[in-house]
């Protein structure tokens, strides 16, 4: 029997293009998690609502993984860019994943190194000979998983530069953990939903216990700062962007992908 390829993601918005496109078997609340069982591109999937941030992620595959041995783990969705070079809606692949030490620095003001995972070389390299979708460029570097959201262009540059890194999330670094412990490959492909020069607006609040967004405090907050409508208007259109080339793409690359 085919082993299930594991996609996962922070919120719904980042999984609703497969989720309109799979076939689903049944769907379950795991913890404060989302898991929708079914396949996908002919091949079987566990598609996850995680929550947002590594704690959330690793909770959500943990409980996954106690329960379902799957052949791939993926983590997507969307990242911010540190790298000029990448626009919004281009596509990040990781050649590797990398977590700031607490604090970022050591004392003194000395650089403290990433802790580093790997993902599947030969995975990667089937992915990455999928042509992106039209508008978008397909990257390849590393993504830096960081503990809060960065919403001054000029820290997440100065992050990207500092680790040599292309884009930042909150998640994959919590992922790939869980995937080396398990000996299971690991891949991670992210769409940049706001570009290296673009301030971001801080979501957090508007974050349930779950890890998800609130719409209904995400309106609340509308109401009380009105300034926030156009922040939150340009950061709809470029999630639902994001989410249709993930989506596209993911699609495609599934399809290049050796079956076992």
């Amino acid at each position: 029997m085919e082993h299930p390829i594991c996609i996962l993601a922070a919120v719904r918005e980042e999984l609703s293009g497969i989720l309109r496109q799979m076939a689903v078997s049944s769907k379950q609340k795991i913890g404060r998690a989302d898991l929708w069982n079914g396949a996908w591109q002919g091949r079987p999937l566990l598609l996850v609502r995680t929550g947002v941030g590594k704690r959330c992620a690793f909770l959500a595959l943990s409980d996954v993984l106690a329960a379902h041995t799957p052949g791939l783990i993926v983590s997507i969705g969307y990242a911010g860019g540190t790298d000029p070079a990448l626009r919004v809606g281009d596509l990040l692949l990781a050649e590797k994943i990398l977590e700031p030490p607490p604090g970022e620095f050591h004392a003194g003001g000395m650089q403290a190194p990433a802790q580093e995972f790997e993902v599947d070389a030969s995975l990667a390299a089937r992915f990455a000979e999928v042509a992106p979708p039209e508008g978008a460029a397909l990257h390849r570097g590393a993504l830096l998983t960081v503990g809060e959201v960065v919403t001054e262009p000029e820290k997440k540059q100065a992050l990207g530069a500092r680790y040599d890194a292309c884009a930042l999330d909150m998640e994959t670094a919590a992922l790939a953990r869980l995937a080396r412990e398990k000996d299971i490959p690991f891949l991670s492909l992210r769409a940049i939903s706001d570009a290296a020069d673009d301030a971001l607006m801080d979501v957090s609040p508007f974050l349930e216990e779950d890890g998800e967004v609130s719409r209904l405090k995400a309106g609340w907050y509308v109401l009380t700062h009105p300034s926030a409508i156009g922040p939150l208007r340009n950061l709809q259109v470029a999630a639902r962007q994001a989410t249709a080339r993930l989506t596209e793409f993911l699609a495609a690359a599934l399809k290049n992908l050796p079956r076992e």
